[in-house]
């Protein structure tokens, strides 16, 4: 990891990675990335990342940077949309 870079811990579909990115990138970049690490082959547009508060899954806004969502977030989980296909 270059020192311009930052981790991100993601759970996709249960399985928890650490992603190393560039802060200043939107999360939306990320999601076809953390698929691919997770072993997870599907369409990155089903997807979007989400945190828990509470009992429930909150949906993170995808322009977020990934230095601010790191910064604010603990984990953030890659779920399939609602109404999406699985």
């Amino acid at each position: 990891m270059s020192k311009k870079e930052i981790s991100l811990k993601v759970v996709v579909s249960g399985t928890e990675i650490t992603l190393e990115t560039n802060p200043n990138q939107p999360l939306q970049s990320l999601i076809e990335k953390s698929l691919k690490e997770a072993g997870e082959a599907s369409q990155p547009d089903q997807w979007a990342f989400y945190v828990k508060a509470g009992a429930e899954m909150v949906a993170v806004d995808l322009q977020m940077k990934a230095g601010d969502a790191a910064a604010q977030y603990d984990v953030l989980y890659l779920n399939k949309k609602a109404g999406a296909a699985g």
